[in-house]
């Protein structure tokens, strides 16, 4: 997706949702993600990313990233990923699955890095690093804003009969 100002967090909220079904679950693999060339923590501005079948987020504020806790995901089913950046009422990243708040990660970040470069499903920078996706993306959403609860949860009702849920 190519890079836009509404593509930008900044030091506003973030929201990031995706559906995906994960078909091999061995290696690093990133479903979305905004990256600076070079592949250091200092280049990563948002990301969601998968290692060895645990799934995350990264956000980074182009000095040092953070990662949330790790949520396995089983292979061949379909799964809602939802992970909430506050950055204006608190310092969280809120990580829900299939609608339900599993975790809370705090961050101490003023702003998330604004980058040039595009927004890339599937893969690291198109192919900096091979670290494509092994599975099926659907629905993906980007908020500038902190989704609560019963936004997550009304996402996830509305579209779970698309995914047999």
């Amino acid at each position: 997706v190519a890079d836009t100002a509404v593509l930008e967090p900044g030091a506003g909220d973030w929201t990031m949702e995706v559906w995906v079904n994960q078909t091999v679950n061995t290696g690093s693999q990133v479903i979305l993600g905004k990256f600076d060339p070079g592949g250091g923590a200092n280049d990563v501005s948002y990301a969601i990313r998968v290692s060895s079948g645990n799934v995350r987020a990264d956000f980074g504020n182009g000095t040092t990233a953070m990662n949330t806790s790790n949520y396995t995901l089983t292979t061949g089913t379909w799964v809602q990923l939802v992970y909430v950046f506050t950055n204006v009422a608190n310092n969280n990243v809120i990580t829900y699955v299939n609608g339900a708040q599993q975790a809370t990660t705090t961050h101490s970040f003023t702003s998330l890095l604004n980058t040039p470069s595009n927004l890339y499903l599937g893969s690291y920078n198109g192919g900096e690093y091979p670290q494509y996706y092994n599975g099926r993306i659907g629905i993906t959403r980007l908020y500038n804003a902190a989704l609560v609860a019963g936004q997550v949860l009304q996402n996830y009702n509305a579209n779970r009969a698309v995914y047999g849920l």
